[in-house]
């Protein structure tokens, strides 16, 4: 087996440099080369069946994909500063730039696999086809002038804007999704994945989308405007989006003053005369009973009246999907320079995880803002009132993240924080004592309140250790669980009350049977938590399967 492999490799690699050396016929494009891992199918094809490795295997993933470490974080902060200046209008070496995202991650994560690390490796192998043939491209590898990558996306500022050019990334767009899908769908059928699925999910050519521009911002808008197209994705240009973006300007236009008016007197729906982030973030975490609209509709009308004790018909509760979902167009993308991979696999006895939740509700509420504040402004000043609203609500995650960091060091000096999108975790390397829990939860909420979604997970109990693929769905579940919790809370639990109470779920593995749940409640300085909340909170816990929890109200 050894020679045949041997002789594989070496014919694999004289047929790339071959293929790289060739000339383009008179008058045509050099087609893009193989990537390096039809060596490996091929090889696959090959060797016995006991000794075949099948690529998209999960350990495989894991091993060559937890990490996209092709560009860097002195990358990203100069695409960041190319990006800033062009999105001004400024004349800068870049003609053209691209977007390439997962426009499925958080249904990948919360619905569909479940394991965060795993959804990572999965998009990380993405960016690692995109890169290859853009790198590999003897027209595009030499034109560009600017990349960046985070969790969700990977971009390029080219040199050059000429119809050759496009062609060539749309190429890419096609080849990397084709070659995705191919590798990939084994694993989506042994997990049983694609019951789970439905929208751009249910087609893995879709998962991924990208688009063109002149402008970074308008690139990342038009990537979005890719989501609502049927079909395998394709590239999308300014001139495919632009009607779809005005569109989305001039109704946000119209439906303001109706929501000003119908709703400016509903506590904690509004803010500026526009829908509040709390209102956005009931709207996007509905869970209608079917996928239906008329199911969505009902879901809306369901979780307004919970949240804000207020009365809507299902042609309002559609009026404010509409106005959000047209501000939610041109929201722009979150920029994050350095890039950090929180992997699950590092020795640790706990894991402190805290997800600042509500970002993207925050995000299209600066959007909405940006756009009422500029209604009668130019579309070059709409375009940069909106990219100053995104730098607000990034200074209030950087603010949150500082918080954390300063709750964790004050109890552990020293330790290691790592942030990863709107997700922070410190992993400990002794298991914490419930005082030391306790105390996390009351340095956190005098410091920052009731913001967030703190949990602590167990790694090792006695002999008991969890294994590595376990630890991320153990802290999925724990973020569940507070999710379930403060979704029903707010049938029984006024929402300025709630709204100043944070639930901190830990979760305690136990051999042969579902884990230990002990949920630590605090309210922010100054105000306290009646008896009635523990009491709901238990009865919730029972009615989910939890019989034997533990809640504790801290003082």
């Amino acid at each position: 087996m050894r020679p045949l492999l041997f002789s594989l490799l070496l014919f694999c690699l004289f047929q790339e440099s071959f293929a790289a050396n060739q000339r383009p016929p008179r008058g045509g494009r050099r087609p893009i080369p193989p990537l390096a891992p039809r060596c490996l199918t091929d090889y696959q094809k090959l060797a016995p069946r006991e000794d075949r490795r099948v690529y998209d295997q999960r350990d495989f993933l894991f091993r060559h994909h937890a990490q996209f470490a092709a560009i860097s974080t002195q990358d990203n902060m100069a695409f960041l500063q190319l990006a800033a200046r062009a999105n001004r209008g400024e004349a800068t070496p870049a003609k053209l730039f691209a977007y390439f995202e997962n426009a499925v991650l958080k249904e990948l994560n919360e619905r569909v696999v479940l394991d965060k690390d795993l959804v990572t490796a999965l998009t990380n192998l993405h960016k690692d086809l995109v890169w290859d043939l853009i790198s590999r491209d003897p027209v595009l590898k030499d034109m560009v002038v600017g990349k960046y990558y985070d969790f969700k996306s990977l971009q390029f500022a080219f040199s050059q804007n000429t119809p050759e050019l496009r062609r060539r990334l749309a190429t890419v767009l096609e080849t990397a999704n084709s070659r995705y899908a191919e590798y990939v769908q084994k694993l989506v059928e042994s997990n049983g994945w694609q019951e789970r699925t439905r929208g751009l999910t249910s087609d893995l050519r879709s998962w991924y989308h990208g688009a063109i521009s002149q402008n970074p911002y308008e690139a990342a808008v038009n990537a979005r405007f890719s989501r609502t197209q049927t079909g395998p994705a394709v590239l999308r240009t300014d001139a495919e989006a632009a009607a779809w973006r005005a569109q989305a300007v001039r109704a946000t236009t119209l439906l303001r003053p109706w929501v000003q008016g119908r709703f400016a007197g509903v506590p904690g729906f509004l803010t500026e005369g526009t829908l509040s982030a709390e209102l956005i973030e009931t709207i996007l975490k509905v869970e209608p009973l079917s996928n239906t609209n008329e199911a969505y509709l009902q879901a809306v009308v369901e979780s307004i009246r919970d949240r804000f004790q207020v009365e809507i018909t299902h042609r309002e509760a559609n009026g404010l999907r509409n106005y959000l979902n047209y501000a939610n167009r041109l929201s722009p993308p979150l920029y994050i320079p350095e890039r950090v991979v929180i992997s699950m696999d590092r020795p640790a006895a706990a894991v402190v995880s805290m997800d600042f939740r509500g970002q993207n509700a925050r995000n299209i509420e600066e959007t909405l803002k940006a756009l009422a504040r500029t209604e009668k402004g130019t579309e070059a000043e709409r375009r940069l009132a909106v990219l100053e609203g995104e730098a607000r609500a990034t200074a209030a995650l950087e603010a949150d993240r500082a918080a954390f960091r300063e709750t964790m060091q004050a109890i552990y000096p020293g330790v290691e924080v790592h942030f990863t999108g709107d997700d922070g975790m410190v992993f400990l390397s002794e298991l914490p004592s419930p005082e030391i829990e306790a105390r996390i939860l009351r340095e956190w909420t005098n410091r920052a309140g009731a913001k967030g979604r703190p949990t602590i997970e167990h790694f090792e109990v006695g002999d008991l250790r969890v294994a590595v693929e376990e630890r991320s769905p153990l802290v999925q579940e724990a973020e569940k669980i507070e999710k379930t919790l403060r979704k029903n809370l707010i049938k029984s639990v006024p929402r300025a009350l709630l709204n100043r109470i944070l639930l901190q779920p830990t979760l305690v593995p136990r051999a042969g049977r579902g884990p230990q749940v002990i949920v630590r409640i605090r309210g922010e300085p100054g105000v306290v938590v009646p008896d009635s909340v523990r009491e709901t909170i238990v009865k919730l816990l029972q009615e989910n399967g939890y019989l034997d929890a533990q809640v504790e109200v801290l003082p």
